[in-house]
């Protein structure tokens, strides 16, 4: 698998420089089917409150999976994002968006964030 080194330029927010590590960790994950992507980036957004882009990843990970947009672990991780919106960079804002879009059930919304 190619090396996902795009994420040591994405414009996220971290406290923790091994919250982009983890990120990367979880996206390997996901994209390759191994291990448990959710698992990983519940724990990077435990041990850095300013990795909220971890909440949103995890938003889209289960919705990903099958789980209703409306479903309370999906509206939890929104309310987490939401409530850091003025420090979030236009990137994660634009992931905000989709994930928004997407526990609408508006899929052609979503891509367009």
């Amino acid at each position: 698998m190619m090396p996902l080194d795009v994420i040591d330029r994405a414009p996220i927010t971290v406290s923790n420089p091994e919250s982009r590590q983890r990120l990367t960790t979880a996206l390997e994950q996901y994209l390759g089917w191994i291990g448990d992507p959710l698992a990983v980036l519940t724990e990077a957004a435990s041990a850095d409150a300013d990795f909220v882009h971890a909440k949103t990843l995890i938003g889209v990970l289960r919705i990903l999976s099958g789980e209703p947009g409306n479903s309370p672990a999906v509206q939890q991780a929104l309310a987490t994002v939401e409530a850091k919106l003025a420090a979030l960079t236009p990137f994660e804002r634009a992931h905000l968006e989709a994930l928004r879009a997407w526990s609408r059930e508006d899929s052609r919304g979503a891509a367009r964030q």
